[in-house]
C-alpha cells in the first residue's frame, strides 16, 4: 500500500521559489548599492560660506580726542588771541555718534578678503575751554562736530570662515561748528558792559586708519566692532562777529586753525545681499 504526504512535492516547490525570489532581490539591492559606491560620482559638497557681496548696515558708538585752537589770522585782536601761530588753547572733546555704512567685499583667494566702504554718522562730539582775564572778561571757546564721514579700503583674513579680522584706511570728513562767547564787565569804553560772540562752521578733510573684527551670524547678517583713528590737520575756520557794535575793538571776524585728533569706537550690524 502506497502512502503520500498531502501536498508534499508542491509545498516544497513553492518554498523553493520564494527563497530564490528573496535571494535575487537581496542581491539586486546589494549590487545597486555597490554600483552607487563605486560609480566615481562624489556626493554634492556642502555650500562654502563667502564674504563676497554688497552690504548695508548701521552703527553706533562714541568718540573722544583733543582739539587745538591756534591763531592763524594777523587781523585777529592780539590782546585776546595772540599773534599768528600762537596757541589760544586746547580742549578735550567727546560724545556719541551713530549712522550707517555701505560697502562691497571680494573674497577672491581664501582666506583673503578685500573691500571698500563708506560711512556717514551724525554726531554730538563736542568740548569747550575758557580763556580771558580773570575778574574782567571770560571767553568760552566751544567746538562741535555735527557729522563724520569716511571712505576707506579694507583688507582682512578669515578665521574659521565666519570670522573676519580686518584693517584699512582712507579719507575722512567732518562738519565742525566753532564759537567764541565772552561775558564779564569788560574793559570800559566801547566794550563796557557788552559781551562779544563769534561763530562759524566749515567742512574739514582729513584721514583715518581703522581695525576691526566681524562675525557672520548667518549667510546674510554679520556683527562687527571697529576702531578708527582720525586726524584733521590744521583746518581753518573764519568766525564772523555776532554783534557788530564791538567790532571796532575786537575785529569783524576771528580766523583760527583747529587741528583735531579723534578716536572712534563703534559697534555695527551689516546685511549682505547674495546676488552673485
Amino acid at each position: 500500500m502506497e502512502s503520500y504526504v498531502i501536498g508534499g512535492p508542491m509545498k516544497y516547490t513553492r518554498l523553493g521559489a520564494a527563497a530564490f525570489a528573496a535571494f535575487a532581490l537581496t542581491n539586486a539591492a546589494n549590487a545597486a548599492d555597490l554600483a552607487a559606491r563605486f560609480s566615481g560620482v562624489p556626493p554634492a559638497p556642502l555650500p562654502v560660506f563667502s564674504w563676497t557681496g554688497l552690504y548695508v548696515g548701521g552703527n553706533f558708538g562714541g568718540g573722544f580726542g583733543d582739539k587745538w585752537w591756534d591763531n592763524n589770522d594777523p587781523l585777529n585782536n592780539h590782546f585776546w588771541f595772540g599773534y599768528p601761530g600762537q596757541s589760544i588753547g586746547t580742549t578735550s572733546i567727546e560724545g556719541l555718534l551713530g549712522g550707517g555704512q555701505v560697502g562691497y567685499n571680494w573674497q577672491f583667494a581664501a582666506p583673503i578678503v578685500v573691500g571698500v566702504e563708506g560711512t556717514f554718522d551724525g554726531s554730538d562730539i563736542s568740548g569747550h575751554f575758557n580763556t580771558g582775564i580773570p575778574g574782567t572778561l571770560t571767553m568760552t571757546n566751544a567746538s562741535k562736530l555735527d557729522w563724520l564721514s569716511t571712505v576707506v579700503g579694507r583688507i582682512g583674513v578669515t578665521v574659521d570662515d565666519h570670522a573676519l579680522i580686518y584693517a584699512g584706511g582712507g579719507a575722512a570728513w567732518t562738519n565742525e561748528k566753532d564759537s567764541v562767547v565772552s561775558f564779564g564787565p569788560g574793559l570800559g569804553g566801547n566794550f563796557a558792559g557788552q559781551n562779544i560772540s563769534y561763530s562759524g562752521t566749515t567742512t574739514e578733510t582729513g584721514w583715518t586708519v581703522l581695525a576691526g573684527v566681524e562675525y557672520a551670524i548667518n549667510p546674510n547678517w554679520s556683527a562687527r566692532l571697529q576702531y578708527n583713528y582720525i586726524e584733521f590737520n590744521n583746518p581753518s575756520i573764519t568766525m564772523p562777529s555776532g554783534n557788530p557794535g564791538t567790532t571796532a575793538f575786537t575785529g569783524s571776524a576771528l580766523g583760527v586753525s583747529t587741528p583735531l585728533r579723534l578716536n572712534v569706537v563703534t559697534a555695527g550690524l551689516n546685511y549682505r545681499f547674495n546676488w552673485w
